[in-house]
């Protein structure tokens, strides 16, 4: 490989595009597969990052006028719940930018 991680990309319904707790966890395989990553490098690899930030996950507190989705704090818990699941690691770098970002 060139240095550049790939990301594979789960595969969206519609039904999981407009459910943010169903897109946390259609990233689970990739999660799970950065997860040791995570533990040896003592931080949240890139293609864990940028796979939470493409399925929106950041941007979930963020107001709509800027371009967020405006989620109540249950569906925010539910989310961070769901990425803790696959890794407990991204569930709380999910819950810091959440923090931040709103």
């Amino acid at each position: 490989m060139s240095g550049q991680a790939r990301l594979i990309r789960p595969a969206y319904t519609r039904a999981v595009i407009d459910d943010p707790v169903a897109r946390a966890r259609s990233l689970a395989p990739i999660l799970r597969e950065a997860s040791a990553e995570a533990d040896r490098e003592r931080r949240l690899p890139e293609r864990a990052a940028r796979a939470m930030a493409e399925a929106g996950l950041y941007r979930l507190s963020v107001a709509e006028q800027f371009g967020g989705d405006a989620a109540d704090p249950a569906t925010l818990v539910r989310t961070i719940e769901a990425v803790s699941q696959a890794d407990s690691a991204a569930g709380w770098n999910l819950m810091i930018g959440l923090e931040t970002a709103g």
